[in-house]
């Protein structure tokens, strides 16, 4: 946790397949380049069983929560509940995104610009993301869980989640 900046925005990734991930820490970039919570440049690779809660901000016209820019890339089983000043799932798409969701406060479309192909991507509101009815395809009995304990929302059940206490120091006074 904290925040992520670069001028690449996340990661660029070419014939990669990401799994499993999550991102929970604000995401900026102040270039003209792809920016995301999850890849910023993805192309003939996979995207699956991702979330974003990180807020994504970029200069750059593709931003979004899960992806900022997808050549040839297969997309499913994420989501998106980051705030975004671009898009909610993708920046631009030319891929295939299958069940992948954005909660309907963080941005007001699933992608900025889609030449791919988009089947079950939908807006969410708080509530219906804390419902796991609502998230088809995503498998509940082996990879992810509603359990409230960090979020309320969908979380992997691969990531082991720890709290962190923060110390604050003070620096010493010299006499």
């Amino acid at each position: 946790p904290g925040d992520w900046s670069s001028d690449v925005c996340s990661s660029d990734l070419s014939a990669a397949d990401i799994s499993f991930s999550y991102n929970a820490a604000a995401v900026s970039n102040g270039k003209n380049s792809s920016c995301a919570g999850i890849v910023g440049y993805t192309t003939n690779g996979s995207v699956a069983n991702c979330y974003n809660e990180g807020k994504v901000t970029s200069k750059g016209s593709y931003l979004a929560g899960i992806f900022g820019y997808s050549m040839k890339t297969t997309v499913s089983c994420c989501y998106n509940a980051g705030s975004s000043t671009g898009a909610g799932i993708g920046g631009y798409s030319a891929g295939t995104n299958t069940n992948v969701y954005w909660l309907s406060t963080s941005a007001t479309k699933a992608f900025s610009s889609s030449a791919g192909t988009n089947t079950n991507c939908k807006s969410l509101t708080a509530a219906k993301m804390k419902d796991k009815a609502n998230f088809t395809g995503f498998d509940f009995s082996k990879n992810w869980e509603i359990t409230g304990y960090h979020s309320d929302y969908p979380t992997l059940k691969a990531i082991e989640y720890h709290s962190f206490t923060y110390l604050s120091s003070t620096a010493p006074t010299c006499t």
